[in-house]
């Protein structure tokens, strides 16, 4: 009876020493992170068109955390001025493995705007990415947050 304690206390302490095998290990951070590109127009009271670069994270099979700093003019009656924003958008992809041409998604978060002051907003996007080009894949959104927004991303894949 000793014996077999022993013999499973070893297997236990083996067992408990042991790491995930290479393939059950998540890969770091830096290695999970994508970068793209965008360009979006937010029309409203006052339209500004915006270009900004955007990081996006895997946070499971379906659902990708976006982050998105942008700037550009913003179209007033009496002329142009500055503006920027930040975005943290969660997409919930329809078809997270790419096994078809296009890909739809939607999505929701909340916009930090600078122009005028500051101002934060929630935002709803309904959009559909399209054919990998080479290690970029190009996608197109609509939504609301701000005004209407009609937006164009270029997203790096794996």
């Amino acid at each position: 009876m000793a014996r077999s304690h022993a013999v499973g206390g070893a297997a236990l302490a083996v067992l408990a020493a042991a790491g995930p095998a290479h393939a059950q290990a998540a890969p770091p951070l830096s290695a999970r992170l994508r970068p793209a590109v965008r360009v979006d127009a937010i029309v409203a009271r006052y339209t500004s068109l915006h270009g900004g670069v955007s990081v996006g994270v895997p946070l499971g099979a379906y659902v990708r955390l976006e982050t998105t700093v942008a700037g550009g003019p913003v179209m007033r009656g009496d002329g142009t001025e500055f503006s920027a924003r930040t975005d943290a958008i969660a997409r919930f992809l329809l078809d997270p493995f790419d096994q078809f041409r296009y890909s739809p998604y939607a999505g929701a978060g909340a916009s930090l705007r600078f122009d005028e002051g500051r101002r934060g907003q929630l935002v709803a996007v309904l959009g559909v990415e399209g054919r990998r080009r080479g290690t970029f894949r190009p996608g197109f959104e609509v939504g609301l947050g701000g005004g209407v927004r009609i937006g164009f991303a270029l997203r790096q894949l794996r």
